[in-house]
């Protein structure tokens, strides 16, 4: 039978650490297509619903990216 088991895939998943990774803003294209790649598997993978995607992505800014984040929030606002 090819019956899924919620219970079971819970279990599954949550003996897995699957997390973000942090971006610091670099200036190459390729290392934020790299990241942003990243991001969206990780986004899938979780299935973290789309209204709460930007601000879970948001925490794992550092260095310029996080200048810039709370930059754009503040003329934002």
């Amino acid at each position: 039978q090819n019956v899924q088991n919620p219970v079971a895939d819970r279990r599954w998943e949550s003996g897995l650490k699957v997390d973000i990774p942090e971006f610091q803003g670099s200036v190459r294209g390729e290392d934020l297509l790299d990241w942003t790649i990243a991001v969206e598997e990780v986004l899938e993978f979780k299935q973290v619903p789309p209204d709460r995607q930007v601000p879970l992505v948001a925490t794992r800014f550092r260095d310029r990216a996080a200048s810039w984040w709370l930059q754009l929030k503040s003329t934002r606002a």
